[in-house]
């Protein structure tokens, strides 16, 4: 036996109430979050910027992912770690829906400022999406097996890859990277959720900077 119109109207309502509850509850959670990654940020003379004005989201890869489309800075959170700025973005990639579905991808991205320039180069590991381009082999074969290289100028890229930047790569001391100018970034997927151990997640990156500007 079917439900009649007063029946589907009932349903509906639930659906609508529930998902408004879901959606409160939601809100509520992150603006808990972001009160405690603000008190801790204050306690560290670090600060907290809402939507900052950078194009950092151009420098993550996703699958069927387009550089820099439907990406949104939510917050960045700044400060110093042995002697360099940092930075903690967290990023949301929310693209069109496609028919019933859509699905936001959030993004931790890490920003170094390097004490001068360095030419264009990304190393990615090989499940990671592929980037436009042609790759940049370092003729070091293991290597080459492992990671991919974008550079505009390959010579260039032989040269900022250092032997101690292939070897810590290899070793899994540092993670995937990409250096534009005086910026560095890596990044990993999900939120900024728990300032404990907020300062380790930039031992990594922190040690590619190095060993770029010494290798």
């Amino acid at each position: 036996m079917g439900l009649d119109l007063g029946g589907c109207l009932i349903i509906v309502v639930l659906f609508v109430v529930v998902g408004a509850i879901v959606v409160r509850q939601a809100d509520q959670a992150d603006k808990e979050r972001m009160a405690k990654l603000e008190a801790w940020a204050q306690s560290r003379e670090w600060t907290i910027a809402t939507r900052p004005k950078v194009d950092w989201g151009r420098q993550f890869t996703l699958e069927n992912y387009e550089p820099g489309k439907y990406t949104t800075v939510r917050f960045a959170i700044h400060g110093f770690l042995q002697g360099r700025h940092v930075a903690a973005a967290e990023c949301s990639y929310d693209p069109p829906r496609q028919g019933n579905s859509r699905r936001t991808t959030y993004v931790v991205l890490l920003v170094v400022q390097l004490d001068r320039p360095i030419r264009t180069v990304e190393v990615k590991h090989r499940y990671h999406p592929v980037r436009p381009g042609e790759r940049t082999l370092l003729d070091v074969p293991e290597f080459d097996a492992q990671f991919h290289v974008y550079a505009p100028d390959a010579r260039a890229a032989k040269e900022v890859v250092g032997p101690r930047l292939i070897a810590a790569q290899l070793a899994g001391e540092i993670p995937h990277w990409s250096v534009f100018g005086t910026e560095l970034f890596t990044y990993t997927f999900g939120k900024i959720d728990d300032p404990v151990g907020f300062n380790a997640r930039f031992d990594g990156i922190l040690r590619v900077a190095e060993l770029l500007e010494t290798d």
